[in-house]
């Protein structure tokens, strides 16, 4: 719909329908019931535990995580438009196609999931997502955007999945009144990864052009292997 709308008429009708589907989106918010808990950290302990050196190994992973997501939201869609040369549909098709794959393919890996070791399978999709990072480095042409996307989406399944698996699992394996706390901490070091990453784009992408971004990100995805 995103390629078709943009196609015919406007980023602006895009970004209007996006606010819609935003507001909508709140609604159902109101039928979820409200459990009220209490954030026991100061913002002091916050970050001695960001960095504890108990908490060294997820915290690395989980920035880690950030530095990759980023490329991914902000460099893969400026490199895809680069080469498309405005063909907004064609990115559309391309995105709807890799998407439904993406879906079913979660079926089945969330049921591997459930019967082969985390640890392994994560291994296992970091570094074929690595992988896929160095494909898209080597990206020229549309076909090539089909394919090597496709690829890594699928990748990206295989290391997601037991990524949160692994994530739900150790925090409800601690102390159950730290869950917000040990969340935050999770959601801090993704924010820092973005943050490292955005530095570095800002500073490099100038000098060496948007590929180096991906091999950062290639490394950044066998860096999560540390959870």
């Amino acid at each position: 719909m995103s390629g078709f709308l943009l196609s015919e008429f406007s980023f602006e009708l895009v970004f209007d329908l996006v606010m819609v589907i935003l507001l909508i989106s709140l609604i159902p918010l109101k039928k979820l019931k409200d459990t009220q808990a209490r954030f026991e950290f100061s913002y002091t302990r916050t970050f001695q535990e960001l960095f504890k050196k108990q908490n060294r190994s997820s915290v690395l992973a989980y920035l880690a995580d950030g530095v990759q997501s980023m490329v991914g939201v902000a460099i893969w869609p400026l490199f895809i438009y680069q080469i498309l040369e405005k063909q907004y549909l064609a990115m559309g098709a391309v995105a709807a196609l890799v998407t439904i794959g993406t879906v079913l393919l979660q079926l089945l890996i969330g049921n591997y999931t459930d019967k082969y070791p985390k640890k392994k399978l994560l291994k296992i999709g970091s570094f074929l997502y690595a992988l896929g990072w160095i494909a898209k480095s080597l990206v020229e042409t549309a076909f090539q955007i089909f394919i090597v996307g496709t690829f890594h989406s699928f990748m990206s399944i295989i290391l997601r999945t037991p990524l949160d698996a692994l994530t739900y699992e150790r925090l409800s394996c601690r102390d159950s009144s730290y869950v917000d706390e040990y969340t935050v901490l999770r959601e801090i070091s993704i924010a820092l990864g973005y943050f490292l990453m955005g530095v570095l784009i800002l500073f490099l992408i100038g000098l060496i052009g948007f590929k180096f971004a991906f091999l950062v990100a290639a490394f950044a995805s066998l860096l999560i292997n540390k959870l």
